[in-house]
């Protein structure tokens, strides 16, 4: 799936100073001077020239006693807590068609789990700069991943390189591939400048057309079932809907009032959906452009969308920490997921609609049970609570 954060959010976080100037010493105490001791008082009617004494019978001197230094005592150390490394967002997150893999962008690296024992299979790294977007072909055989200027198309059995697409002008944010494989939907575009989605041909990796008529960066991408028209969102507030073999707008869909980061479409081609920056779902008439209904059960704005492959429900990730499941047909919630306690950048559904992955801004995978909601696994593992003594 794709990320969809505000750019200029995600850029700000990456480039916050991490270091400080160290604290200045603090000065010592001013040591105190030595006063000589007074010389005790004379008693009365003593002479005040007292007589010389007799002279003493010398004495051998006892020997000096050499110290002994005291054994310090044992420090007692406070109990360690884990050590927590701490991991970039996960920006993006795909799970493979069949469920048994899901991938996720953490900084410039692409890691593969196995969903089945959470463990890691391979790291994909190559990339210059943040990985922003994921996406597995139809048949799970190619992994696209976007990062800045450029797409990367993966092997995930081998970890081999197989393409580099060159040529975008800005992060690549958002990607999608068409129902029989062949295209590669790449959405991006530099901020306030002018938004672009580049149309691959993801065998022979060459350029088939770019689609320029937003005016601000793409953040989210969708083909219709039949491939033939072309969903995008983008923070020029607007929805538009494109023929694919003319590269046209066909319909431009305006409801939003701020950027719009997420759109999906119906597995039957009848709905589209989009996520956005003033915290909504829209759900649209893929036919006629008509706005159908607005979803405003979240707190914060919307990251990421997915349909279930069989329509009966639409999944929505946001910036509020949750994931929530609708009933596109009526607006109505149909659950909640818990416990990820973390802005949720990017999710993805398996086509059996049994699992539901999310990435997050502490740079973990979660993997939860589509059905009822369980967290079945969480990668990396969480670090052991410390034990309080």
């Amino acid at each position: 799936m794709k990320y969809f954060l505000p750019l200029a959010f995600v850029a700000g976080s990456f480039a916050a100073a991490r270091g400080s100037a160290a604290p200045l010493a603090k000065p010592t105490a001013k040591p105190a001077l030595a006063v000589p001791a007074k010389p005790a008082p004379t008693a009365p009617g003593a002479p005040l020239k007292p007589s010389l004494p007799a002279p003493a019978a010398p004495t051998k001197p006892a020997p000096s006693a050499t110290p002994v230094p005291a054994k310090p005592a044992a420090a007692v150390e406070p109990p360690k807590a884990a050590k927590v490394e701490v991991l970039p967002p996960a920006l993006a997150v795909a799970l493979r068609p069949d469920g048994k893999v899901v991938a996720s962008g953490v900084g410039q690296v692409v890691k593969l789990w196995d969903v089945a024992t959470g463990n890691l299979l391979k790291e994909l790294p190559g990339h210059a700069e943040a990985v922003h977007s994921l996406a597995f072909s139809p048949d799970g055989t190619v992994l696209a991943a976007g990062a800045y200027q450029e797409v990367k198309l993966w092997n995930p059995e081998t970890g081999t390189e197989l393409k580099s697409l060159k040529g975008h002008n800005h992060r690549v944010v958002a990607l999608a591939f068409s129902p029989d494989g062949k295209t590669l939907a790449a959405g991006g575009g530099a901020p306030t400048r002018g938004g672009e989605v580049k149309l691959w041909d993801v065998s022979a990796g060459t350029l088939k057309n770019t689609l320029t008529e937003h005016s601000d960066t793409v953040y989210g991408v969708a083909f219709s079932p039949d491939g033939q028209r072309l969903l995008t969102g983008s923070a020029d507030k607007n929805v538009k809907l494109w023929d694919v073999a003319t590269g046209k707008v066909q319909k431009v869909l305006s409801g939003h009032t701020h950027y719009v980061f997420a759109v999906a479409y119906s597995p039957d081609g009848k709905l589209v959906a989009s996520g956005g920056g003033d915290n909504v779902v829209k759900v649209w008439d893929a036919a006629t452009g008509e706005q159908l209904r607005s979803i405003m059960g979240h707190r914060s704005q919307v990251w990421s969308l997915a349909f279930s492959s069989d329509g009966k429900w639409l999944a929505s990730a946001s910036e509020d920490q949750s994931v929530r499941l609708w009933d596109p047909n009526n607006g109505n919630g149909m659950r909640e997921f818990r416990g990820i306690n973390q802005a949720v950048a990017s999710l993805s559904v398996s086509k059996d609609n049994t699992l539901l992955a999310t990435g997050a801004w502490d740079g973990g995978t979660r993997v939860f049970n589509a059905t009822n909601g369980q967290l079945l696994k969480q990668m990396p593992a969480p670090p052991p609570p410390v034990e309080k003594k």
